[in-house]
This record gives structure tokens, C-alpha cells and sequence, in this order.
């Protein structure tokens, strides 16, 4: 019995949208309009994630470790620092004072200045260590310092707090600003599907005073509302998301580089993320049809 009643709101908001076409290509133009908005947002944000992950420079602290250090206190910092906060370091990179001496005589323009230096008796470069961290959150870096500067081998700590800062500046923008959008255009999503069934409730009003006369309940006349909602968005997101795609594929074809750790393409949507946009949709659908529905019968149609 409940299934024959889905089907019949089904047929019933099928033949509405076939028998105008012309108004519901325009209604769905919109929609797709709104919804493709909303893929590109969400694919800035996979962009951004993947960029946060795998591109960004993070600030990186510059220990300077005494002459006489050995590699087992190389290994103490390490341990220390990575058992402190391991989701902040992505790696380090050790470098004595031998080994920096070659680097300097293997590069042909700083040859005359390493020549100077002996490599047995006057070698004064120090012993570094190079914490790679992946975190711009300063509280931690802050700490990670103050957890290196306890070892009594270590000579200075160097970051770079004003670029850390400004990367921290620039990923919080850039996530507050898809967040934002995101909500704003899925308001605006809602907003205009509400609009639309409140246009089409009055529309069919003696329809509706009628059934409302010989008893129809209101979840009677929301459901073909319902699946019209549905049929439209499903059709309008599709589009949309096409339309969005065949933009990003021809954008990502260009190959243009960007200065940000590699070449920048943005990331598409995976299934999973697919599939709950389109569950979100059909919840967006439901909740606009349900708050139209219950405006204009409560207001125009009371029992």
C-alpha cells in the first residue's frame, strides 16, 4: 500500500515537470547553477587538503648542536621531540660539520670560501639538525623549542615565527573561507527550492483546497511535492556536476605551475564524497518541501 502510494507521487511530479518543460529547464538551470557552486567549493576543499598535506613548506626549526655532539645525542633530540608531538614533525635531517665543509667545496660558487676553512683544525661551521615540522600552530613549535633548548649540547634554535605566522594566517583564511561559502550557498540552495514549491503550491491551490476539503492529510500533499523536489535536484546536481567537471578537467589541462611545493591541479570528488552530496541534496529537498508545504497550508489552506 505504501509503496503504491510512493509510485503514484512519483508519477504525479514526473508528468508535472514533462507537461512544462520550458519552466522546469529554467527552474533547473538555477538549481544547477547553485549546486555546481557547491561541487566547486567542495572541491577547492579537497584541494586545499591535499595541498595542507602533501605541498606546504611548514616552518622548520634550525638546531645548532655543539662540536663535540655525538650521533647518540643527535638520536636523544629526535626521540624527544617526536615522542613530545609526532603528528607535528614530518622528519628531520642531520648535518655535521664534516659534511657541511663538502657540501660547501662541492658547490663551484662557494669553493673559494670553503678553501679557507680547514677540514682538519679549523673547521667552524657547527653541527645541525633540521626538524621538518607539519604543524603552523605556534603554541607547539613554541614548546618544541623549549623542549630541544633542555638538552646541555645545544648551542641556538632558530625559526622562522614571522613566516609561521603567515602560513597560519593564509590556512586558516582559506579554510574559514570554503566553510563559509559552503553554508552560505547550500542557505541559498534551500532558500530557492522553498521558493519554488511555495510557487508551485499556489499554482495548483484549488487542487489543494480541494483535497484539503475531503480530508487529505498533509504528508498526502507533500509527497508528490516531494519527489518533484527530488527529480529536479538529482537532475540539476547531475548537470552541475558535469558542467563543474568538464571545467576543472580543462583548468587542471592547462599545467599552469604555481610556487607551492609542486605542480597545482585541483582534486575532483571522490565516490564516497559523491554519494553523500547526493544524500545531502535529497535531505536539502525534503526539508525546503516540508517548510513550504507547512507555510502555505497553515497560512491559505487551514482545517
Amino acid at each position: 500500500m505504501l509503496l503504491n502510494k510512493q509510485i503514484r507521487a512519483l508519477s504525479v511530479a514526473s508528468k508535472k515537470i514533462i507537461r512544462h518543460p520550458f519552466e522546469h529547464l529554467m527552474n533547473m538551470t538555477i538549481l544547477s547553477l547553485l549546486i555546481g557552486v557547491i561541487v566547486f567549493v567542495l572541491i577547492i576543499n579537497n584541494t586545499n587538503l591535499k595541498w595542507q598535506n602533501n605541498d606546504v613548506n611548514y616552518p622548520q626549526i634550525m638546531v645548532s648542536l655543539a662540536d663535540n655532539v655525538s650521533n647518540k645525542d643527535v638520536s636523544r633530540v629526535q626521540v624527544a621531540v617526536s615522542g613530545f608531538s609526532p603528528k607535528a614533525i614530518k622528519g628531520f635531517q642531520y648535518i655535521s660539520k664534516e659534511d657541511a665543509l663538502k657540501e660547501l667545496q662541492a658547490d663551484s660558487q662557494l669553493k673559494d670560501i670553503s678553501s679557507e676553512i680547514n677540514l682538519e683544525s679549523n673547521n667552524t661551521l657547527p653541527n645541525i639538525l633540521i626538524i621538518n615540522t607539519n604543524t603552523t600552530n605556534t603554541k607547539i613549535l613554541e614548546q618544541l623549542k623549549n623542549k630541544i633548548s633542555g638538552f646541555d649540547f645545544v648551542k641556538a634554535i632558530e625559526l622562522d615565527e614571522t613566516y609561521s605566522n603567515k602560513l597560519a594566517s593564509l590556512l586558516s583564511f582559506i579554510n574559514d573561507a570554503t566553510y563559509y561559502l559552503l553554508i552560505f550557498f547550500s542557505i541559498c540552495l534551500i532558500l530557492v527550492l522553498y521558493t519554488f514549491i511555495r510557487l508551485q503550491m499556489f499554482q495548483n491551490k484549488e487542487e489543494i483546497s480541494v483535497s484539503r476539503l475531503i480530508g487529505a492529510s498533509d504528508l498526502f500533499i507533500m509527497r508528490p511535492l516531494v519527489y518533484y523536489t527530488i527529480i529536479q535536484v538529482i537532475i540539476s546536481g547531475l548537470i552541475g556536476y558535469l558542467g563543474v567537471s568538464w571545467l576543472i578537467a580543462s583548468i587542471n589541462g592547462l599545467s599552469f605551475g604555481i610556487n607551492l611545493g609542486s605542480n597545482f591541479h585541483f582534486i575532483m570528488l571522490n565516490k564516497i564524497q559523491i554519494i553523500q552530496l547526493i544524500l545531502t541534496l535529497i535531505v536539502f529537498s525534503i526539508f525546503a518541501v516540508f517548510f513550504a508545504v507547512m507555510a502555505v497550508l497553515r497560512r491559505y489552506h487551514p482545517r
